[in-house]
């Protein structure tokens, strides 16, 4: 199905035709480039302009190369991140990543950018220093332009369609790299795919929580880990999600020098991430944790230890950022599931 688009003639001044672009309703409240044809043309190569990638909530709009090139131009992007883009909003519309409630709800969610493989160096992804801040062009402008194509594609523009009480800065792109050269674990998306595949994992977060620990003792540093990610008012006790630990490199080390591989960390995040129900407020443990959670637990009473998560498999940890004694929670959506695709080379 061929994609209809108008030309629009701007100003070639490039504030001028910034400003055109918001004044439409197409841009982020940033600086964009026009998405010239020539710009475009350049960052799809040889890919068929008119196929569908995928049909993005909550319009269910045709998203095709053409269209996510449009919004790759105007968030920047290098056409070397471009399948990245691409991988990644196939990986959004799987049912599992529930997109159409990411995209409209009233939590600040938004999808997350886990980058693997070859395709880090390639691209210039950040994995290191910063990866979650400024400073990174290819992972800035990644999430940028996914982010671009779900509003101006899918629709969830504020107020329309993306009905974020407060939403969050990484609403506007949020997209890293892991720095796998410094994980003592294998890559991130080896569970899913082969270890030398380019891969790009989307995760429905909902901000960010630095969590400073200068103990060298493995047992202390999952107890005080633990003990953020599971609170109340927090989505993944509510309805057991896919909380995100981005660990720094130094404390990666530490927890693989007892001895403890990646699994035995999700399970021991697992066991000790939990709180009582009856600490959650009367409302939210009636109306929200006793529906979504009674299927996994059964019949569930104020006693009842709720986890972060139904399984230690879905506590995701990544090994990400520069030297520190900081690693970082990702609180998520909770209902919504990681998802992984492979990324074309």
């Amino acid at each position: 199905m061929a994609t209809e688009l108008r030309t629009v003639e701007v100003a070639d001044d490039c504030r001028e035709a910034w400003l055109e672009i918001e004044r439409r309703g197409w841009g982020d409240g940033l600086p964009c480039v026009p998405p010239t044809p020539e710009l475009v043309d350049e960052m799809l190569g040889d890919l068929d302009p008119d196929e569908v990638v995928a049909e993005l909530p909550p319009l269910g709009a045709p998203a095709s190369y053409r269209l996510l090139a449009v919004n790759a131009v105007m968030a920047g992007c290098d056409a070397a991140s471009f399948p990245v883009v691409c991988a990644a909003v196939r990986a959004v519309c799987d049912p599992a990543f529930n997109l159409l409630s990411v995209q409209s709800t009233t939590n600040p969610a938004t999808e997350v950018l886990v980058v693997n493989g070859p395709v880090r160096a390639r691209a210039g992804f950040v994995s290191e220093r910063s990866c979650l801040g400024n400073g990174a062009r290819a992972n800035l402008t990644t999430g940028r332009a996914v982010r671009l194509a779900m509003s101006n594609i899918g629709g969830a523009r504020p107020g329309r369609g993306d009905l974020a009480t407060h939403g969050f800065p990484g609403k506007i792109g949020f997209c890293f790299a892991e720095a796998e050269e410094s994980s003592p674990w294998p890559p991130f998306h080896a569970g899913s795919l082969a270890a030398t595949d380019s891969a790009v994992t989307v995760v429905a977060g909902s901000g960010t929580l630095n969590l400073l620990e200068t103990t060298d003792d493995p047992e202390e540093l999952l107890r005080s880990f633990a003990q953020v990610l599971a609170f109340p008012g927090s989505n993944d006790v509510i309805y057991g999600g896919t909380p995100l630990l981005v660990l720094s490199p130094e404390h990666a080390r530490i927890l693989a020098g007892a001895g403890l591989a990646k699994e035995d960390v999700q399970l021991s995040l697992y066991e000790r991430a939990t709180i009582s129900a009856g600490e959650l407020s009367p409302t939210n443990r009636e109306n929200l944790a006793v529906p979504f959670r009674r299927a996994h637990y059964g019949e569930i009473t104020a006693s009842t230890r709720l986890h972060v998560s139904n399984g230690p498999e879905d506590i995701l940890v990544v090994v990400a950022g520069g030297p520190g004694t900081h690693s970082v929670y990702v609180p998520t959506f909770g209902e919504s599931r990681a998802v992984t695709r492979r990324v074309a080379e």
